[in-house]
């Protein structure tokens, strides 16, 4: 009893994966729903053969703000190798997520589109509130 920050309801798991139609506009993604929600962790990784800067965003009711941008190095989340917690290295050290109002999205966009088939992959993890 009372260890936990946030009492999570109900659990939130959204995929979303870039490619190379995706090109470096800000890419909508998470889902903004009627409740409050708690983010635990932005996961990303990508099968590309060069390194990409993921940049991450809010859009809170039209304005979109900007939270950080993160290396994602080659390969990441592929052939043992870990996805990257982009929340995590945004985040300062020791927080616990991030509460977000109702409406709340993240929109994300990468400094280089990806080439060929390669893909970006975006898992946000988390729960209502």
């Amino acid at each position: 009893m009372g260890t936990q920050q946030f009492s999570e309801t109900m659990p939130l798991i959204d995929p979303f994966i870039f490619d190379n139609s995706s090109g470096i506009g800000q890419q909508y993604f998470g889902n903004a729903t009627h409740r409050e929600t708690r983010v635990d962790a932005i996961l990303v990784g990508q099968n590309d053969t060069i390194d990409h800067v993921f940049n991450l965003f809010f859009d809170v009711a039209g304005l979109t703000v900007p939270l950080g941008s993160v290396n994602i190095p080659a390969g990441s989340g592929y052939l043992g190798l870990p996805m990257i917690d982009v929340l995590a290295a945004i985040l300062p050290v020791g927080s616990a997520g991030l509460a977000l109002p109702s409406g709340t999205d993240f929109l994300a966009s990468l400094d280089v589109a990806m080439t060929g088939s390669s893909t970006l992959s975006v898992l946000q993890l988390g729960g209502t509130l």
